[in-house]
């Protein structure tokens, strides 16, 4: 589908017009290069662990896989998954949170802050361990399409496996990483544009160590017994899959979007062919209610969106970036976007699902100030009230309701 039939038929970020996005650099790159990254891939995704994938879509992927690599290897941001794989876990009172009635107890898993220096910190030798579990790991984790259509075109799933023993020192089960057939077609397309490409290479690599972080899970908690007050199953299932912990403050409990916005800045809220229209990331859990995960806090009433710039994807493809001149030298940081541009949502509900009438995706902030089309032009935050007519401007290096720095 090209550039024009795509804007007639989508109306995929309601507001914006294909030529406003253009000027604010979300689209095309007057001089985009394709990725130029050689760092090796890690063995988590070597071919070996690919299974029924046909070897042209592996060869096509490796730029992907060579952005992931560099997601589970570089140093400033392995602080993650050592808090995965080996931080402390808090058991969360039930008066707190609750969960799916599966009766067993929930965690949270904390970085570790070190307050000499003001930031996660890990040590020379824990970065160590955790580099050498994580390629332990890779004799566990397998990797194939899935031949089903999913709910969502283009999304990757994982699936908790026990056809073989978890790699040693790891009491769970094994992995498997399903991509949807769907994501593969479009990438194999000749019409797509440099940009486009990007974009969706971009996607693919955050995707694939979104669900890398539910397979590492998996892998370190064990299956437990039967709950007595568990619902559904025949009595005769004698164990099930655990919880998935909650991430320091997070109101829900989901390891791989809290990947997603402890080191990129947030969850994908485009997909499939959606990519033509640029790429945007929302911060989880924002307004996200999951009545199959945990939860130990009401929905947000209100949450922002934010475009990711061109010249930030195509960054990321370059060795620069990830060179002493670029996250060397600037930290974890630098992986995440500047926000600059985006849209709003409002959640009218109280504890609503994502497709409950009580969320209105783009028209969250129709008619209030500052944009009558709820339109971020320039960052702005809600009043504290909720009350959604009391919008405040504000302006660079202040802070938006998802915690981080908004640049003007």
């Amino acid at each position: 589908m090209d550039q024009e039939e795509f804007w007639k038929r989508h109306d995929v970020v309601k507001h914006f017009t294909e030529a406003e996005l253009q000027q604010r650099g979300m689209l095309e790159l007057d001089n985009a290069q394709r990725p130029t990254l050689t760092n090796a891939i890690h063995p988590i995704f070597r071919q070996a662990n690919w299974v029924d994938v046909r070897p042209i879509h592996q060869t096509q992927l490796r730029p992907c896989l060579r952005l992931a690599s560099h997601f589970i290897t570089n140093h400033h941001l392995l602080p993650f998954w050592h808090a995965l794989l080996f931080g402390p876990r808090l058991e969360v009172p039930r008066n707190i949170a609750v969960g799916p009635d599966y009766g067993h107890t929930l965690h949270t898993f904390h970085r570790i802050f070190d307050f000499t220096t003001a930031s996660y910190a890990v040590s020379t030798l824990e970065l160590k361990r955790t580099e050498d579990a994580l390629v332990s790991l890779a004799g566990s984790i397998q990797i194939t399409v899935n031949r089903e259509p999913t709910k969502i075109s283009g999304i990757l799933t994982t699936k908790r496996t026990f056809d073989s023993a978890p790699a040693a020192g790891f009491a769970g089960s094994t992995g498997l990483i399903e991509i949807d057939r769907r994501l593969l077609d479009t990438y194999s397309q000749n019409y797509l544009t440099i940009s486009e490409r990007l974009r969706l290479q971009y996607y693919i690599a955050s995707s694939m160590v979104h669900e890398l972080a539910h397979a590492v899970e998996g892998a370190v908690t064990p299956m437990l017994p039967r709950s007595p007050t568990r619902q559904g199953p025949p009595i005769f299932v004698l164990s099930e899959f655990p919880d998935e912990p909650f991430f320091e403050r997070d109101r829900l409990a989901e390891c791989g979007h809290a990947w997603d916005s402890c080191v990129i800045g947030g969850r994908p809220c485009m997909w499939g062919d959606e990519f033509p229209a640029g790429y945007a990331i929302g911060k989880w859990p924002g307004i996200d209610f999951r009545d199959d995960l945990p939860v130990r806090a009401k929905a947000k009433r209100w949450t922002t969106v934010y475009f990711v710039p061109m010249e930030h994807i195509q960054a990321l493809f370059t060795n620069k970036f990830w060179s002493d001149e670029g996250i060397g030298r600037y930290g974890a940081g630098e992986v995440i976007a500047k926000k600059t541009f985006g849209w709003r949502e409002y959640n009218t509900g109280d504890v609503v699902s994502d497709d409950d009438e009580g969320i209105s995706w783009g028209d969250s902030s129709r008619g209030r100030i500052p944009d009558s089309d709820g339109v971020i032009r320039h960052a702005a935050y809600a009043d504290p009230s909720f009350d959604p007519f009391q919008w405040i401007e504000f302006g660079a290096g202040e802070v938006d309701e998802g915690g981080d720095t908004v640049m003007g």
